[in-house]
């Protein structure tokens, strides 16, 4: 299995960009991760990144937007077989 590298965006720009792709809006995404929208502007602004106990987060905008989970957490997507 490959895994392929994708732009280097940080985690919070992956989140925003996951989000935008998504059609969603912040208030969208508070509510599917039961966090503020303030909690979501400043990870998506970098302002704050999540701590390791809120890495759920990804998971949630992950099912919220459709997009990889693996993607927005490390910026890579396998592709190939073994």
């Amino acid at each position: 299995m490959t895994d392929t590298l994708i732009p280097e965006w940080t985690f919070g720009e992956r989140l925003r960009k996951a989000r935008d792709e998504a059609g969603l809006s912040t208030d969208d995404i508070a509510r599917a991760t039961g966090k503020t929208k303030r909690a979501v502007t400043s990870w998506e602004s970098g302002e704050r990144i999540p701590q390791f106990g809120e890495l759920r987060l990804a998971k949630l905008y992950s099912e919220a937007t459709g997009v990889d989970y693996e993607w927005l957490v490390t910026g890579r997507v396998r592709t190939g077989s073994r």
